[in-house]
């Protein structure tokens, strides 16, 4: 920076064009007006293989089983959120929009070392919007890595699970 310190993540910064006058054909120096601010980020990654199967138990009641691959470095993220999603809804489905989901509207798992395998019961399960799951509806199943501020600053949004219903 102009002090001669290192940039860093997660300061603002703008930028500043100086030309240096050769003192012949030019004699003044110039400086170009600030760029806009920028702010260096890191992202955390997102987890690959998101799975889901489904095993009847009775009465309306299905297992629904999720599994995923972690992040490799696990010290960069504070959660995982479990997402599940209207099919018809993903097309706007975003990093940014998974964030904002309120507590109920997801399942939060710890960061555990290993690859995760999770499941649920049916009749207990909630989708985004804090709904019970419908049976009849399709869903698809989403995982945020929630970057922990510390280490990453940007979370990252898997790509989802193939689409399901619990009809039968």
């Amino acid at each position: 920076d102009k002090n001669g310190d290192i940039i860093q993540e997660f300061i603002p910064y703008k930028v500043f064009v100086l030309t240096m006058a050769d003192g012949i054909l030019s004699t003044q120096n110039g400086l170009s007006l600030p760029s806009n601010t920028i702010t260096l980020s890191s992202p955390t990654l997102a987890v690959t293989n998101v799975l889901t199967a489904k095993s009847y138990l009775g009465n309306t009641a299905y297992q629904i089983n999720v599994s995923f691959n972690k992040i490799l470095d696990e010290s960069t993220i504070s959660e995982y959120r479990i997402i599940f999603i209207e099919t018809s809804l993903t097309a706007s489905f975003n990093k940014d929009s998974a964030f904002l989901i309120p507590p109920g509207g997801y399942y939060s798992v710890s960061p555990i070392d290993t690859n995760i395998q999770i499941s649920f019961n049916s009749d207990t399960l909630h989708d985004y919007s804090t709904n019970n799951i419908d049976h009849l509806t399709d869903y698809k199943i989403y995982v945020l890595s929630v970057a922990d501020g510390i280490v990453a600053n940007v979370n990252a949004l898997s790509t989802p699970s193939v689409s399901f219903n619990l009809s039968s």
